[in-house]
């Protein structure tokens, strides 16, 4: 997995075959700081939440799935959105 830029946190990508085979947003991302406020950080530290909670959110639903059936639903979710018809910016 890695990061990429956006605040969507179901606009990530698959890549079936390639080293890298999901990606979610870890750039630039508004967190919490020590002692107060907030900051602007980059990571992949940032991005593996964003995945994990989709994870998560498949394995309470279907709890005997195997992680080979889970990362096929993953596939499949993505194929389906990146199907969809994104709105064009407005200007």
């Amino acid at each position: 997995m890695i990061k990429r830029s956006g605040d969507d946190p179901f606009n990530f990508g698959y890549r079936y075959g390639q080293v890298i085979e999901l990606v979610a947003p870890g750039v630039e991302v508004k967190t919490t700081w020590p002692g107060g406020g907030y900051r602007q950080l980059t990571g992949n530290s940032f991005a593996c939440p964003y995945i994990v909670g989709i994870i998560a959110l498949i394995v309470e639903t279907y709890p005997n799935l195997t992680p080979f059936q889970v990362k096929s639903i993953l596939s499949q979710l993505l194929n389906a959105i990146e199907r969809k018809p994104r709105p064009s910016p407005e200007c």
